[in-house]
């Protein structure tokens, strides 16, 4: 190989290797730009998740506080109702 063959193939590699490092370098920061995507996805998911369960909590609350209010209701009912069965035994 003569060398401005030799000299030639060296800068044809050059410029090829400089290219792969500019295409290295736009992957980097494409994937530090995704890395940082997927982790402001994942945070507003958390905090999605624990409003989410926040509400469900206070949704269980409601549910338990009408369920006694139901219990109460019933027992006041019965109680109603056998005061009025009473009072037609006595008649």
């Amino acid at each position: 190989m003569s060398p401005d063959r030799y000299t030639e193939l060296i800068e044809f590699l050059g410029r090829k290797f400089d290219r792969i490092e500019q295409r290295l370098r736009v992957l980097e920061v494409s994937h530090e730009s995704l890395r940082d995507q997927v982790e402001l996805l994942a945070d507003g998911q958390s905090m999605s998740n624990e409003r989410s369960a926040a509400r469900f909590d206070r949704i269980e609350l409601r549910f338990d506080k009408w369920e006694v209010d139901l219990g109460t209701v019933q027992l006041e009912h019965k109680r109603r109702i056998s005061v009025l069965e009473a009072g037609r035994r006595d008649r």
